[in-house]
């Protein structure tokens, strides 16, 4: 009979492979199966699927997020809950202080259990466990996965593949073979827009390296992988393109921040009544207009309350 830890490393398997093929309906049958596991801190290590479905509470499909991040708050419940558990024991290191406590016995009397003999393995037992833990998917690179690369004949060219599957290997487990093909893919795509080892196929090699590999923004690295983006349709993109969702929301208010302030040349704020604001009813406001748009087009007008700060325009 096959262990829980067998089983879940299998279901981690299938699941891996299942979304690599984007079969949607096998991966939310899988994390239904693993929702009825309750999870350990040992489960949880030696199998790495906390990892696996950790990943997948970003995935575009609502309902995998959903379920994912259903998946790791039970598990992380459960490992709370033991933890919790294990405190509320008494402790074994208290016991080797009652020998001091011992009168010295009588003769009729017998010597107690050396207690303190038997607990001192236990406490042993449980610190190598915290001294080790399994090898992270983040560590991969070229190297580590023994890669074999058909050369272009051209250094650079190679170096610049190496870096690709670099990134694309970060805090993922798929097949080094599809990774390679992907970063191959990507720098001879690359390699025909530029018409040569240019600086502009070095700087934007780099700057494929630093989008791909990004933490925060795992979405991109997956789509490339899975060929929802193709490299061809890839190495288009701009560094705005590639961005996170959060990192385009941050760009955009800083944007419409920066267009509040750049009244340049034109008319200063003038104090009015003529607005009532949205958020606090004030008609105490401010204003300016700007061509923010071609010349034919009416001016946008920039407004602020003076009481609440809130801020709107229109044209």
């Amino acid at each position: 009979m096959k262990s829980e830890i067998e089983t879940v490393s299998e279901l981690k398997k299938s699941l891996l492979k299942a979304y690599d093929d984007e079969k949607q309906e096998i991966v939310l049958d899988i994390l239904s199966q693993l929702s009825k596991v309750t999870a350990t801190e040992d489960l949880l290590k030696k199998s790495g699927i906390g990892m696996t479905v950790g990943k997948l509470r970003n995935d575009k499909n609502p309902d995998i997020s959903k379920l994912a991040k259903s998946v790791v708050h039970k598990w992380k419940k459960n490992v709370t809950e033991a933890a919790a558990s294990a405190k509320r024991k008494p402790e074994t290191p208290k016991v080797p202080a009652e020998p001091h406590k011992i009168k010295t016995p009588q003769p009729d009397q017998k010597l107690p259990s050396p207690v303190v003999s038997e607990s001192k393995p236990k406490i042993d037992q449980t610190e190598p466990k915290k001294a080790h833990s399994p090898a992270n998917s983040t560590s991969r690179n070229f190297a580590s996965d023994n890669v074999k690369l058909n050369s272009t004949g051209d250094k650079v060219r190679d170096k610049c593949t190496e870096m690709l599957y670099n990134s694309l290997c970060v805090d993922n487990n798929t097949d080094s073979n599809k990774l390679l093909k992907k970063a191959v893919e990507i720098e001879l795509e690359e390699y025909k827009k530029q018409n040569g080892v240019t600086p502009a196929y070095k700087a934007e090699i780099r700057s494929f390296f630093l989008n791909l590999k990004d933490s925060k923004n795992p979405n991109l690295r997956y789509s490339v992988i899975n060929g929802t983006t193709s490299a061809a349709d890839f190495v288009k993109m701009s560094p705005e393109d590639m961005a996170s969702e959060e990192r385009k929301r941050q760009d955009s208010l800083i944007r419409k921040d920066n267009l509040f302030k750049a009244q340049g040349a034109g008319p200063q704020e003038a104090e009015t009544d003529m607005f009532r604001c949205g958020k606090c009813g004030s008609r105490k406001c401010r204003y300016y207009q700007m061509q923010t748009r071609s010349a034919d087009e009416p001016m946008t007008t920039f407004v602020t309350c003076t009481n609440c700060n809130n801020r709107w325009k229109f044209c």
